[in-house]
């Protein structure tokens, strides 16, 4: 191959004196007739013609307006379904199980997908918060809580560990937190199952079982001595939002406790918690509102915290239309997991269907892969108020 010198423009040919310098050739390798008309505007109306297949053909990655309910459409993405059903849950024998709430499932059926999109860059839509009363924890502190069932392993980090260990591990988390972003201090929580969810009839046809009111007062008293709160969680099967609070009504009266629903297994018709995924409505969310703030009024307390879990569209439905009320803050929280990428995704697109006072999203210490750091969750856009590990 003959030596061509060195390549035009590089190092070695910018050195040489101009009159050593072998430009380099130019040409075309085919040149158009002259009777075409110019690659300029053959391109255009390439541009023009793949613009308009493309319509009519539909855009694959974009969510369509006629797509389909949660029981045809497959799984977005990130692994947004709760914990894998525990086989072990069987309805117990009448007269010799012991009175203590099982292990519920918390696994999305098949067939049962939400009508998301993962990474969805939704903006946020969230409606204004009252003016933060004396008392409010929202927006002064993060929220920083652990989850799950005292006499469960398989439903949370709450259920695995003692009290004081559990102490110890939050307390690390807390720090993580604080040192990630030194402007919010952090308020840590146990958030505690307080009505769970059944495969069978259980108490009065309500497929719950409740925890029972020793071992909340455990907790109650735990947070308390620790300057710490305590959320309870009401799996609502087949009750309804009001009666399931009447159950934990006592303990809301506490300054330190607040209240969490879950949605996923607010059953209707003949639907069995674990085999689909529940629902309530705007209207219920406002009903719990009400309740807490009469609770509230009655018994001189500061403000409350409502946490509502969510991870798909259809589980509060009508959210648009959780508007504010006095003393009670209204958190929406993703409890979906995953991947960061999908995850993120899907978090913006779950706040941002409105109804969130303040934001929340749960991490799963054994499903998140890999796990978000403190770092991750404070550079979220909305930033989280309220971060429970599951």
């Amino acid at each position: 191959m003959p030596d061509l010198g060195p390549r035009p423009f590089s190092g070695e040919w910018l050195a040489l004196p101009p009159e050593e310098r072998v430009a380099p050739k130019s040409g075309r390798v085919f040149v158009l007739p002259s009777w075409m008309p110019s690659e300029r505007i053959v391109s255009g109306l390439l541009v023009l013609v793949l613009i308009f297949i493309s319509m009519l053909l539909g855009d694959p990655g974009i969510a369509r307006s006629d797509a389909k309910s949660p029981a045809e459409t497959p799984l977005a993405a990130a692994a947004i379904t709760p914990e894998p059903t525990n086989p072990a849950v069987i309805a117990p024998p009448r007269e010799t199980q012991a009175p203590t709430p099982l292990p519920t499932p918390t696994a999305t059926p098949p067939g049962s997908a939400p009508t998301l999109v993962a990474g969805l860059n939704v903006t946020p839509e969230t409606t204004a918060a009252p003016e933060a009363a004396p008392g409010s924890l929202l927006p002064q502190y993060r929220i920083l809580a652990y989850y799950g069932h005292p006499n469960a392993t398989t439903m949370g980090i709450l259920g695995e560990y003692s009290k004081d260990e559990l102490l110890s591990k939050l307390t690390q988390e807390k720090d993580a937190y604080e040192a990630a972003d030194p402007t919010r201090p952090i308020k840590m929580a146990f958030e505690v199952i307080a009505s769970v969810a059944q495969q069978y009839p259980a108490e009065n046809n309500t497929y719950l079982r409740h925890t029972d009111a020793a071992t909340i007062q455990e907790y109650a008293d735990f947070v308390r001595d620790h300057d710490m709160i305590l959320i309870l969680d009401l799996q609502i099967g087949h009750s309804n939002v009001k009666d399931e609070i009447a159950t934990v009504s006592d303990f809301l009266k506490l300054p330190y406790v607040h209240l969490a629903l879950d949605p996923e297994f607010a059953m209707s018709g003949d639907q069995v918690p674990g085999e689909a995924i529940g629902s309530i409505n705007a209207s219920d969310v406002t009903e719990a509102q009400n309740e807490v703030a009469a609770i509230v009024a009655e018994n001189h307390l500061p403000p409350k915290m409502l946490i509502v879990h969510r991870f798909t569209e259809n589980m509060v439905t009508n959210s648009e239309n959780i508007k504010p009320v006095n003393n009670v803050q209204v958190v929406i929280d993703f409890d979906g997991f995953g991947d960061p990428n999908s995850k993120i995704g899907l978090y913006q697109h779950i706040i941002g269907l409105g109804g969130a006072q303040f934001d929340g999203i749960k991490l799963f210490y054994k499903h998140d892969d890999p796990l978000m750091s403190p770092a991750d969750v404070v550079a979220l856009k909305p930033v989280p108020d309220v971060v429970i590990y599951q």
